[in-house]
């Protein structure tokens, strides 16, 4: 996790063209623990995600997202009961494409 958590640090900071010390002061970290995190060294703590998260204007859970795409990041919502029609008929649609037939 931590290494994940480092790897979304840093491209949320060059997504930003941001200097460090600019992140730092956005996060309210120390250049020395930011720079572990940002390493994947550090140990983190819900509190220290949430602090990021927050800093950046995302959910915490985001930066746990392996391969966070900074410009764009991935959100995480309930289905609306038409998308998971649609989801489920795309599926049945590749699943019989698979085995070469139509529906």
């Amino acid at each position: 996790m931590k290494t994940i958590v480092g790897a979304n640090v840093k491209a949320l900071i060059a997504a930003r063209s941001e200097s460090f010390e600019a992140a730092c002061k956005a996060t309210g970290m120390k250049p020395t623990q930011l720079k572990r995190v940002i390493a994947g060294k550090h140990a983190v703590t819900m509190t220290t995600i949430e602090r990021i998260a927050a800093a950046y204007e995302l959910h915490a859970y985001q930066l746990l997202v392996p391969g966070l795409d900074a410009r764009n990041p991935q959100v995480l919502r309930q289905l609306s009961a038409s998308e998971q029609k649609l989801y489920t008929a795309l599926e049945d649609a590749l699943e019989a494409a698979k085995k070469g037939g139509t529906q």
